[in-house]
């Protein structure tokens, strides 16, 4: 593999890429020539460059959480996988072909060449941060906040900016928990985990999960995009429960939450809890006033006495719970979809066989003093600071 260290070498490397093989017979995963283009782009000039410069150019997208950056840093690494071209090297191919016109026609209609000159003149240029124009794509979207981050290179390695190339923010943080006061007397909170249940007839659960997705689309909670980001998915939960009163949260799909019910009110921990009542499902968790979700199912066509029956039937399941609360309670209930989706721990894990002590709280209803809901990235952090008060072990 030749050493790519200038606009020469790279338009050299360019063109063996044009004339390869795999560009003629196709690569098994990759859609179409350019995303051919773009895996062979990174392999054969992103990768090489930046073995190069050794392990001292890793990205900070501020905090946005791009595929970008989790590429780019994995790439730096010697880590890539086969196709991290489709959040890295596409930014740069799709770039540096932003002004051809009418690309999808020229593929087509064999106007192959057209394009493979403006990759060739514009290509080397924005690798080398030898262009002021702000880059993007769909590799740059915001976990955060699902709008695009824009990059510009310096010299070879990329920095955060807007569209017009001024120096990029990271994205405002969520909190880790709402509260909410309740004024109301004789109030029942009813949680559940799924609409089905020992007991319960398919067709009545099915009836009662359709009534549930009904309000969902009236009150405009169900709009496509909700799980592209931390804002959608806290916008969601907040705003089933202002706009609902009852609060759905996403959690990892089959997760446990925990349920201890007390004279002081209720406590909903995440995942399993040794000594507490489980509930599991599907992985969402829907949680809140008894008499919401009641006109809920008669609004999708139980009558009033259907829904109650159906409510108590359905909480003497593994599927949900029922508890009074005491009057003048407050509700606080965890918006960060971070730790709903356990991202403190590893992909295929599940939170279970965990003591009271150790759990994390996701919703609380009572009168007891309501503790401070943190954000994963809080305690992320907690956790990096002591560690490094804490200094080397000698």
């Amino acid at each position: 593999m030749m050493q790519i260290q200038t606009a020469d070498d790279i338009r050299e490397e360019l063109k063996k890429i044009f004339q390869s093989d795999e560009v003629r017979d196709g690569v098994r995963g990759c859609h179409g020539t350019l995303q051919v283009y773009a895996r062979l782009v990174q392999k054969r000039i992103v990768e090489p460059m930046l073995s190069e410069r050794g392990a001292d150019v890793t990205f900070d997208d501020l905090g946005h959480d791009t595929p970008f950056k989790s590429c780019w840093n994995k790439a730096v690494r010697g880590e890539s996988e086969d196709w991290d071209c489709r959040w890295l090297a596409e930014v740069f191919v799709n770039s540096s072909i932003e002004n051809t016109d009418d690309i999808w026609n020229r593929m087509k209609n064999e106007g192959i060449e057209e394009i493979n000159n403006d990759i060739l003149n514009n290509l080397p240029d924005i690798l080398l941060g030898q262009s002021d124009k702000p880059l993007t794509g769909a590799g740059l979207r915001s976990w955060v906040t699902s709008e695009l981050v824009f990059i510009k290179m310096n010299g070879d390695r990329p920095e955060t900016c807007n569209e017009f190339g001024e120096p990029g923010q990271p994205p405002q943080l969520l909190l880790g928990g709402m509260i909410d006061d309740i004024d109301l007397k004789n109030t029942e909170i009813f949680g559940l985990m799924s609409f089905h249940g020992e007991g319960i007839d398919h067709d009545e659960g099915q009836k009662a999960w359709s009534a549930w997705r009904r309000e969902m689309g009236a009150q405009g909670l169900d709009k496509r995009g909700r799980f592209d980001s931390l804002y959608g998915l806290a916008i969601h939960t907040m705003g089933s429960t202002t706009k609902v009163g009852v609060t759905s949260m996403m959690l990892r799909q089959d997760e446990n939450v925990s349920v201890e019910i007390t004279e002081e009110g209720v406590r909903v921990y995440r995942g399993q809890v040794n000594g507490l009542k489980n509930i599991v499902d599907e992985g969402e968790f829907i949680c809140g006033r008894r008499q919401s979700l009641s006109r809920i199912l008669v609004d999708g066509g139980f009558t009033a006495e259907e829904a109650e029956d159906y409510l108590d039937r359905l909480a003497a399941t593994s599927s949900a719970f029922t508890a009074k609360i005491p009057d003048h309670s407050s509700i606080m209930y965890a918006i960060d979809p971070e730790t709903l989706y356990a991202f403190d721990m590893g992909d295929d894990d599940m939170v279970y066989d965990i003591e009271k002590e150790e759990a994390l709280p996701i919703y609380l209803a009572g009168n007891f003093p309501m503790v401070q809901m943190t954000t994963h990235r809080e305690r992320q952090a907690q956790s990096t600071s002591e560690n490094a008060s804490e200094g080397p072990e000698i």
